[in-house]
């Protein structure tokens, strides 16, 4: 499914919740994609930031970021 066909009520579905409840917190599925996004980024920063921080010479630092990306 993409995200032309994606709609609160199978985004409630798959999410297993009402979408009742999805309307609660978001108005949109594009407030749920930016809040996705958001928490993504924000989770990955805190990771990957100081794992990048405490490498010394570039190569490290290189290899600290693909490490932390999951690589």
């Amino acid at each position: 499914m993409g995200y032309p066909q994606a709609s609160l009520a199978k985004i409630g579905e798959g999410a297993q919740i009402a979408k009742s409840a999805l309307l609660y917190h978001f108005t949109n599925k594009d407030e749920i994609v930016a809040a996705v996004v958001e928490s993504v980024f924000t989770a990955s920063a805190t990771v990957i930031i100081p794992a990048v921080s405490a490498a010394t010479t570039a190569r490290d630092q290189l290899a600290a970021y693909i490490s932390a990306n999951g690589g």
